[in-house]
């Protein structure tokens, strides 16, 4: 949790998990089913329902919107305009929250 949410701090130095940052080098990180898919490929060594997937799109990502497009254009925006607060704010902190909520799963535990 440390690592997502403040970072860890030893001599000066903080190591921290920038969310936003690492998806941007994923291959479709504007698409909430295949942003979901690589970062628990990347996450864990076992996989999770198809089911727990779209619930953590669903819950997060769309923040219990219905329609992808929700996170697309949030993303899209973000990307385009960093200066928008308020989005930037949101898809930061979308991010950070499937980052650590994929990290408390049991499933990253077994890795």
């Amino acid at each position: 949790d440390t690592m997502i949410l403040t970072g860890y701090t030893l001599s000066g130095f903080q190591m921290i998990i920038n969310a936003t940052e690492w998806v941007k080098k994923f291959s479709q990180p504007g698409d909430p089913n295949q942003l979901i898919n690589e970062l628990t490929k990347r996450l864990l060594r076992i996989d999770i329902s198809a089911t727990s997937k779209q619930q953590l799109k669903r819950d997060i990502l769309l923040g219990g919107q219905s329609d992808d497009k929700y996170w697309t254009d949030a993303w899209n925006l973000f990307l385009s305009t960093p200066g928008n607060t308020s989005n930037t704010n949101t898809v930061k902190n979308r991010l950070r929250d499937l980052t650590k909520y994929i990290m408390n799963l049991p499933e990253y535990q077994l890795s």
